[in-house]
C-alpha cells in the first residue's frame, strides 16, 4: 500500500518553508507521494486571502514544476466554500483508492486539533504526522489522546523511536501518531507579504520562480494593494 502525505495550507504564497518541511518529512518518513492541498476558505483563518486561488495554485504549480513526488490537489478549490479536512479526505479516499493517507500538521495546528470538525474520525482515517521545532515540548500523546477521545482506556503507545522520530500507535483504531523534528525554518507567509508590502527583499524564501511571478503580478505589494496590512 503506498503511503501518501497530506500538506493542506493556504500557501499565500507557496514558500521554501512549505518545499522544505515536505522534502524533509518525505525522506525522514518513507513516503511515496506528498499532495499539497490549497484550501478554498479556512474554517481556521477569517477574512480573504490576499492572492486569490487562481494566482495560489499558479504560484504552487510553478513551485512544485515536475518534482516527481510532490501533487497539488484542487480538491478543495474545485469543492469551494469552507474547506473541512474530513470532506477532504473523504474524497482523496475515492479518488485514490487503497492508499494510506498521513496528514501532516505543525505544532500549533496539532495543539488545536481535537476542535476540529469530526476530528476523532479523522484520526481514524489517517496516520498523523507534526513536524515540531527542536525544543519545542508540546502536547504529549497523552494529553492528545485525551483531548480527542475523552478519558476512556484507549490512547497512543509507544512504537518506535530514533534520534529525531517518535511513533506512537492507538490501541484501539490502530493509526499512527508520529513526531520529526524539523530543521529551523524561520520562514512564514505572512512574513514574505510584509516583506514585499514594505519593498523589503524577501531573500531566500521564494522558490526564484515564485517571487518573479509575484512581482510580475504585482503581488502583495502597496500599490496594488492599499489595504494590505
Amino acid at each position: 500500500m503506498k503511503k501518501i502525505g497530506v500538506l493542506g495550507g493556504t500557501f499565500d504564497p507557496v514558500h521554501n518553508g512549505h518545499l522544505g518541511l515536505v522534502a524533509e518529512i518525505q525522506e525522514a518518513l518513507h513516503l511515496d507521494r506528498i499532495l499539497l492541498v490549497p484550501v478554498h476558505h479556512s474554517p481556521h483563518k477569517q477574512g480573504r486571502f490576499t492572492a486569490s486561488f487562481e494566482h495560489r495554485m499558479d504560484m504552487l504549480r510553478l513551485a512544485v514544476g515536475s518534482a516527481p513526488d510532490l501533487e497539488i490537489s484542487e480538491v478543495e478549490i474545485k469543492r469551494g466554500g469552507t474547506s473541512y479536512t474530513i470532506d477532504t479526505l473523504c474524497a482523496l479516499e475515492t479518488q485514490y483508492p487503497n492508499k494510506e493517507f498521513n496528514l501532516i500538521l505543525g505544532t500549533d495546528t496539532f495543539e488545536d486539533f481535537h476542535s476540529w470538525k469530526n476530528a476523532t474520525a479523522i484520526a481514524a482515517k489517517c496516520n498523523l504526522i507534526v513536524g515540531k521545532r527542536p525544543g519545542f515540548a508540546g502536547k504529549s500523546p497523552e494529553q492528545f489522546s485525551k483531548d480527542l477521545f475523552g478519558n476512556g482506556t484507549n490512547t497512543y503507545l509507544p512504537e518506535h523511536q530514533e534520534e529525531k522520530i517518535r511513533i506512537f500507535r492507538h490501541t484501539a483504531i490502530k493509526r499512527s501518531l508520529t513526531f520529526i523534528e524539523l530543521v529551523p525554518r524561520n520562514i512564514s507567509s505572512r512574513e514574505i507579504r510584509r516583506k514585499i508590502y514594505n519593498h523589503e527583499s524577501p531573500k531566500n524564501m521564494l522558490p526564484p520562480e515564485v517571487e518573479h511571478y509575484i512581482m510580475s503580478h504585482r503581488l502583495y505589494q502597496a500599490e496594488s494593494r492599499p489595504d494590505m496590512g
